[in-house]
């Protein structure tokens, strides 16, 4: 693969006839001269590229859409000569350059079926290379050819986005016995029971037709290789080619080198050394072809710009109509080593495409002179090489102790390399031999690390990766255990994280494990105080942490008989307590005492470890308070549910409650329920037998569902009714923004901003008493009608009626009274109207209505 310097790529399309040009290079097996291939071809065709778009100049643009006023295909006038109208052409102060738009020509026929089928599958050790990958469907090679069967058993499972680029069409393309060929060397698939088997069988292939008849124009194939690029091709197949060089093809070629894109090409199969194009483009892989001895092919062409050979005489491939057969070419030697670069690829999908093609070269089977030749360049491709597939080293145990990591190479090396990476970043190398054990000196590694150890000859070939997971031999850290006393139901700490958790305890042993961040948390029962528990961590490679020990610490208050009499309410009560000494309202208490004073009172008992045990009574001789004020309170505090109130009052020690209603006593529960509106009294007495009573209202009634009055997307205000006095809250989109009064006759108002067309107003009331209506709610109405359409320019050949309104407003198109048609506005406000054939001056009109009905005002558009 030659490096040049890479040029600037313009995109093309083409008015262009049928003429001469390229041919796709399979072979007959005979040989022509040099003489013979520099014969002059013509054509009736010129690619021209223009200084600045101009309409003095009619053709085809050809490339790239952004350079499409910049450079054509022009058709040379009847009465003048090619090379005549050239000159012509590049004198023209608007034109820098022009050259001859070639055909390409098929050369190619079947050939002798009696060679063992599919010899070149032995020749590049493809069997081997299938080991390690078969190909990937990521990876699109491009056929830019003469067609393909699509529905050809062995190969419409791999075929994507077909393309025709002389019908510029995806609807179908020509069905070609050369590019059906060339696909199945690619890529026909592999365990179907039918046909051969591609080089890489599980690779996807994307078809171009480029041929019209027997040959295809130079514009054509250059408008197919940025299709291709453009499309997601990865490798591009050529094989067909002239001794024409063509600018603006290279330009093509750069173009996809410079995305990315791997292009292999045919060398040509007239025997000779002329320069041979595309295959002698820079940056193309130039094809040469070998027979099934490794010897050069009599057609082959040969010279300084091949860069691989590869088999290319008495090919098996698939046929149209379901059928297969023997092709012999450079045509079918360029597939072979397109389809080896589709196996690196789908291998090793980070590489460029340039080392892919060092890849291929550095790899190959030098077969000639030492080094590169003019028959094989570096040499015929393999694909077990290309692939790197070389028996990976046997490594032994690598531990977060190691510092020499040893192992064994399996196999014939000759003299190696033994290289240990971490993170792509090299750590170690030693001098290796065939099977032989090595040693080499390593720093210590975090138990984890990944490691990979491969094995290379002197020549570059590599092993696969051992990947080595470096093991875990160290043990965890001593665990750090928190407080444990004889009221605790768990053993908590921390230790490594993700490791196993063993407690021991006088009762048993139990177990658990640490989280991502070292916390455990065991379930044991309770232990006795001044008991001790020991407590170890296990990895999970197995080592046992040094153990930590802890005692339980006494945390159990001191036990108290409590009070003696139980009947303390009515002011009397005696205290007990067995351990410790006690303390009464900062005073000491002693065992069995007795208090009379009414009052709230609270003694503390404490241990020799400090542990207190609370008590605290009420000695009650008041009867209960009830006032409006706690009454109300009591009502506020209530629950209310299907229609009923529940009332709850303050007093901590209610024995006895009744309520009356209209002068008649009702026994009142311990949730008493009132089950209408009307005049309460509540009566209540406590546990000293003191009562008290008080009476209230209640008023449980909701208001009614306030009225909101019309709102628009123009309104100022927000109106409606309500119940008199009560308090109206106004809400737009469930956010709270003022309250205000009804008045006397019902009526309510807010001032509010203009709100955008389907904004949520609410409104909810709350009457004097507390209750609650319903929520009433209304949406702003749209109003506004929307703005004038826009409309890009229409002229006479134009289909469409395009331009911008309101999103999701829908745009009719009238010429005259007459209706054309509608779209939808997208959103982003895009819409496009299909149009008849009408005449330059026709006047249209254009309305947009949106969702709401609102209809714009007309936008008068004239037909240029």
């Amino acid at each position: 693969m030659r490096n040049a310097g890479l040029f600037a790529i313009v995109f093309m399309l083409v008015f262009l006839p049928v003429g001469q040009g390229i041919g796709a290079e399979a072979s007959t097996g005979k040989a022509n001269s040099a003489v013979s291939v520099a014969e002059e071809e013509t054509t009736d065709r010129i690619i021209v590229k223009l200084k600045a778009s101009t309409d003095s100049l009619k053709g085809d643009a050809v490339g790239r859409a952004k350079d499409a006023k910049k450079l054509l295909a022009v058709k040379v006038p009847k009465n003048k000569k090619t090379k005549v109208y050239i000159k012509e052409l590049e004198q023209r102060s608007d034109i820098e350059y022009a050259e001859p738009d070639y055909l390409v020509k098929p050369q190619y026929t079947p050939t002798d079926f009696s060679f063992t089928r599919q010899w070149h599958h032995t020749a590049i050790k493809t069997e081997l290379a299938w080991d390690r990958s078969k190909g990937s469907n990521e990876i699109i090679v491009a056929v830019i050819d003469d067609g393909i069967d699509l529905e050809h058993p062995d190969l419409k499972e791999r075929i994507i986005q077909p393309y025709d680029a002389v019908q510029q069409t995806f609807d179908s393309i020509t069905v070609g016995e050369h590019g059906t060929h060339v696909a199945g060397i690619i890529a026909s698939s592999i365990d179907n029971g039918i046909g051969g088997v591609g080089v890489a069988p599980h690779v996807n292939i994307m078809p171009i037709n480029v041929f019209s008849g027997e040959g295809a124009y130079t514009s054509t194939i250059i408008n197919a290789v940025y299709h291709a690029v453009d499309s997601g091709a990865r490798i591009i197949n050529l094989s067909l080619g002239n001794y024409h060089y063509s600018q603006f093809f290279n330009d093509a070629i750069q173009y996809a080198v410079n995305n990315g894109v791997l292009v292999v090409a045919a060398a040509g199969n007239q025997a000779t050394s002329a320069t041979h194009y595309p295959s002698s483009y820079a940056n193309v892989i130039s094809v040469s072809s070998t027979d099934r001895y490794d010897n050069p092919s009599t057609f082959t062409n040969f010279g300084s710009d091949i860069d691989v050979a590869a088999p290319g005489t008495s090919i098996y491939s698939t046929f149209p109509q379901n059928s297969y057969g023997y092709m012999s070419g450079t045509s079918m030697a360029a597939p072979v080593v397109a389809g080896i670069a589709a196996l690196i690829w789908s291998n090793e999908p980070g590489l460029t495409n340039n080392q892919v093609a060092d890849r291929l070269q550095n790899t190959s089977d030098d077969l000639g002179p030492s080094g590169k030749d003019d028959f094989y360049g570096y040499g015929r491709v393999n694909a077990q090489k290309a692939l790197n597939i070389f028996s990976k080293p046997i490594v032994n145990e690598v531990t977060d102790q190691t510092t020499e990591l040893t192992g064994s190479i399996v196999e014939d090396i000759g003299e190696g390399i033994v290289l240990i990476k971490k993170q792509e970043e090299t750590i170690a190398t030693a001098n290796v031999s065939s099977y032989a054990k090595f040693s080499v000196t390593i720093p210590k590694q975090t138990a984890g690390s990944i490691l990979k150890v491969t094995v290379s000859d002197l020549n570059g070939q590599e092993s696969a990766p051992e990947v080595i997971t470096v093991l875990d031999r160290t043990p965890p850290a001593r665990p750090t255990v928190y407080e444990v006393s004889d009221l605790s139901a768990n053993v908590a700490g921390k230790a490594e994280p993700n490791s196993s958790i063993s407690v021991k305890t006088g009762t048993g042993q139990y177990s658990g494990k640490t989280d991502a961040n070292g916390y455990f948390q065991v379930k044991i029962p309770l232990q006795l105080a001044n008991s001790k528990i020991e407590v170890t961590a296990r990895d999970a490679a197995g080592n046992l942490s040094p153990a930590a020990y802890t005692i339980v610490k006494d945390k159990t208050a001191p036990v108290v008989k409590g009070v003696a009499d139980k009947a303390f309410y009515k002011g009397k009560v005696t205290i007990a307590f067995s351990e410790g000494t006690a303390a009464l309202n900062g005073g000491f208490a002693k065992s069995g005492m007795v208090i009379e004073k009414e009052g709230f009172y609270k003694f503390a008992v404490t241990d020799s470890a400090a542990n207190q045990r609370i008590l605290q009574f009420t000695i009650d001789k008041t009867p209960p308070k009830i006032s409006a004020k706690t009454t109300v309170k009591a009502i506020k505090s209530g629950t209310f549910t299907n229609q009923n109130v529940v009332v709850s009052l303050k007093e901590s020690h209610l024995q006895q409650k009744t309520v009356s209603k209209n002068g008649k006593m009702v026994a009142w529960p311990s949730k008493s329920i009132f089950s209408a509106d009307g005049v309460y009294t509540v009566a209540a007495k406590d546990k000293a037998g003191l009562s008290s009573k008080f009476t209230f209202t209640i008023d449980k009634t909701k208001p009614n569902i306030p009225v909101i009055n019309t709102v628009t997307d123009a309104s100022l205000k927000i109106a409606g009714k309500a119940e008199a006095y009560s308090t109206v809250k106004l809400y737009i989109n469930g956010k709270y923004q003022k309250s205000v009064s009804a008045t006397k006759s019902h009526t309510y108002s807010f001032g509010i901003k203009r709100q955008k067309a389907g904004t949520k107003v609410q409104v909810v009331v709350n009457d004097r008493a507390g209750n609650i209506s319903k929520w009433r709610s209304v949406y702003v109405i749209d109003k506004t009608p929307p703005q004038i359409p826009s409309v890009n320019k229409v002229t006479s050949k134009s289909k469409y009626v395009s331009g911008k309104a309101e999103k999701g407003a829908t745009v009719y198109l009238y010429n005259g009274k007459t209706y054309v048609g509608k779209a939808i506005a997208n959103s982003k406000g895009h819409y496009q109207i299909r149009k008849p054939v009408l005449k330059k001056g026709t006047s249209l009109t254009l309305s947009a209505k949106d969702k709401a009905g609102n209809t714009s005002k007309k936008r008068f558009i004239k037909i240029q």
